[in-house]
C-alpha cells in the first residue's frame, strides 16, 4: 500500500467533521482536492471508507477500524514537526516599518511584553511614512495606512483609528472655541503639513476650504503633534492620543478615520519570530484603543 500523510489527514478530517465541505474548510482545501485524497486512500487500501447519506458522509466499519492507527500517525507527524522546528524558536531579527507616531507611541508598548518573554528576539523599526517594499524584503512587517498592493503579501485589515481636530485648553482660553470649520479657517491658527498636506487632502474630501493661516508646517507627524501640544494651534490628531495628552476636541462633528493594515511577505509567515510579532500586533490592533494606546497625528 502506498499512501501519504495528506491522505491520512483528509481521512481524519472527514471522520471528525462528517462532510467533505466541513473537512475541506478545516484543512483549507477545495472539496475536489479532498475528494481526490479520499479516493486515493480508498484505492490504496482497497476498501470503501465512507458512504454518502442524507446527513453527510458516514464512515464504514473499515474506516472506524483504521481510526486509531490514523490518529497515531497524526501524533507522530506533529511530533516530527515539533522536533524539526525545535531550533527555530521565537528569536532573531524582525524589521518593521511604520509611521513615525505608530513607531514612537504604540509599537514599544505593544511589543515590550513579547521581547521580555523572548530575549532572543531583536526588533528593528523603520519610523517612516514611506511605504517599504515588502516584496523586495526591505522589511519583514509593515503597519500601513494605505491598502497594500503587489503580490506575495499577507495582509490583515485592522479597525480604523478615529481622527479629530484638537487643541490645548491654553490655546482655547487664548483664542476662543471655534463654532465651526469656517471659523477655524478664517480666524484660527492651524498646524498642518509642508510638502505633504494630509490635512488639505482631508478637507478637500469633506468639501471644506483650506485655512488662511498656518503658523506651523511640517511633514513630520512628531513635529505636528509637538506643535499642537505646545498650544501653537489646532491640528488633526488621532483620538486616543489626544485623550492621552489631555487635548480638547474642536468642532467634534468634524471627524475622520485612518485605515490600518498589517502586512508581511508570505514567504516569512512560517518564521516563528516574525509570525509571533505579526500575531502580537494583530491582536493588539484589533482591541479597542484606549488613551494609553494612541497612535498619533496624521
Amino acid at each position: 500500500m502506498n499512501s501519504d500523510w495528506n491522505a491520512i489527514a483528509a481521512f481524519l478530517a472527514v471522520l471528525r467533521h462528517g462532510s467533505l465541505s466541513a473537512a475541506a474548510r478545516a484543512l483549507g482545501l477545495t472539496q475536489p482536492t479532498l475528494r481526490g485524497r479520499i479516493a486515493a486512500l480508498e484505492a490504496a487500501t482497497g476498501q470503501t471508507l465512507f458512504l454518502r447519506g442524507h446527513t453527510g458522509l458516514a464512515p464504514t466499519p473499515e474506516a472506524l477500524a483504521l481510526r486509531l492507527e490514523a490518529e497515531a500517525m497524526e501524533a507522530a507527524h506533529h511530533a516530527f514537526l515539533r522536533r524539526a522546528s525545535a531550533g527555530q524558536g521565537i528569536e532573531g531579527r524582525v524589521r518593521i516599518t511604520a509611521s513615525e507616531i505608530v513607531a514612537t507611541e504604540r509599537l514599544p508598548g505593544l511589543l515590550a511584553p513579547l521581547l521580555e518573554c523572548h530575549p532572543g528576539l531583536r526588533v528593528e523599526v523603520a519610523a517612516t511614512d514611506r511605504v517599504g517594499n515588502l516584496p523586495r524584503l526591505e522589511a519583514d512587517l509593515a503597519v500601513r495606512h494605505v491598502a497594500p498592493t503587489g503580490g506575495a503579501l499577507v495582509s490583515r485589515k485592522m479597525p480604523a483609528i478615529p481622527l479629530g481636530l484638537y487643541a490645548t485648553q491654553d490655546y482655547i482660553d487664548r483664542c476662543g472655541m471655534p463654532r465651526d470649520w469656517s471659523d477655524i479657517a478664517e480666524t484660527h491658527v492651524v498646524v498642518g503639513g509642508d510638502r505633504t498636506d494630509r490635512l488639505g487632502d482631508w478637507l478637500a474630501e469633506a468639501g471644506l476650504t483650506p485655512p488662511r493661516h498656518r503658523s506651523w508646517r511640517s511633514d513630520s507627524d512628531i513635529a505636528q503633534l509637538g506643535a499642537v501640544r505646545a498650544g501653537i494651534g489646532i491640528g488633526v490628531v488621532q483620538r486616543p492620543l489626544a485623550e492621552r495628552f489631555g487635548l480638547v476636541p474642536v468642532v467634534p462633528d468634524l471627524t475622520g478615520v485612518l485605515p490600518v493594515w498589517l502586512v508581511m511577505h508570505e514567504d516569512l509567515r512560517r518564521r516563528p519570530g516574525i509570525r509571533a510579532v505579526f500575531d502580537a500586533l494583530a491582536k493588539a490592533f484589533a482591541r479597542p484603543m484606549g488613551p494609553d494606546e494612541g497612535a498619533g497625528v496624521r
